[in-house]
C-alpha cells in the first residue's frame, strides 16, 4: 500500500479543490484561460484501492445521542473488505481509519472559520 502522506494530502486537496464548472465560469467570465492543469492532482496508483475502498464507506458512521459523529462503523467497514476480498485488510482498514479522521479534522477546520 501507499504512502499515507500523500494519501492524505490528496484527500484534503479533493475536500478543498473548487468546483471544476465554477472555476471554469469565474475564468471565462474574466476572459481568462483556467488554471485546470495545476488544479488536478494525480492519486498515486499504490494508494488508489486504500482511497476507492475509503469512498465506499465514509458514509458509515456512528452518531452520539446528540447527532455528533462518534467515529465510523468498524462493522460496516471490516465487512466491506471481507465483500471486496482486500488481502491486508489490517493496512487497509488503517489507512480508511486515517482517511477518515483526516476528513473530520478537515470538516472541523472549515466549520470553525465560519
Amino acid at each position: 500500500r501507499g504512502s499515507n502522506k500523500k494519501l492524505t494530502e490528496f484527500l484534503i486537496w479533493q475536500l478543498g479543490k473548487p468546483d471544476c464548472e465554477e472555476c471554469c465560469e469565474e475564468y471565462t467570465d474574466r476572459n481568462r484561460e483556467p488554471p485546470c492543469d495545476n488544479c488536478y492532482r494525480e492519486l498515486d496508483e499504490e494508494n488508489i484501492e486504500s482511497w476507492h475502498m475509503y469512498l465506499l464507506v465514509r458514509d458509515q458512521i456512528r452518531l452520539s445521542g446528540g447527532g455528533d459523529v462518534v467515529g465510523l462503523d468498524y462493522t460496516a467497514v471490516l465487512s466491506v473488505l471481507e465483500l471486496y476480498e482486500i488481502k491486508n485488510s489490517k493496512k487497509m482498514f488503517e489507512d480508511i481509519l486515517i482517511q477518515f479522521n483526516t476528513e473530520r479534522e478537515e470538516v472541523k477546520k472549515k466549520n470553525s472559520e465560519k
